[in-house]
């Protein structure tokens, strides 16, 4: 966050929600407090929770109440519960990474052509 700071505009940031801390919400709103943060950040295989868990809805419930990108990448997630978890309360467009392994991208983003 200091090198946020250091480079105003210049380096984005993206708030990590570990879906299995109780404070997790807390802590997402404070982080999006810092100047420069401009997301959140999901990782489902790291925190071994689906996209669609319960665990994660206070992370796109905080997203959408502050109008921020959700950003998430899986090398083993399906698009099923993508799609599930964009019902809830944001826009997700399935994209791949360059190993083909698919991912959410928040809304303005565009799939690569492989994936439409």
């Amino acid at each position: 966050m200091e090198e946020l700071a250091r480079h105003p505009g210049r380096l984005p940031g993206h708030a990590v929600y570990q879906p299995h801390d109780r404070q997790a919400g807390e802590r997402l709103r404070d982080l999006l407090d810092v100047p420069g943060m401009i997301g959140v950040k999901l990782h489902p295989d790291v925190h071994e929770a689906e996209l669609d868990s319960p665990a994660y809805a206070p992370a796109f419930e905080i997203a959408a109440e502050r109008r921020v990108a959700v950003l998430s990448h899986s090398r083993y997630g399906s698009p099923g519960p993508t799609r599930r978890a964009s019902r809830r309360s944001c826009r997700v467009t399935p994209t791949a990474d360059p190993d083909g392994a698919r991912g959410p991208v928040a809304r303005g983003s565009q799939a690569p052509r492989s994936v439409r």
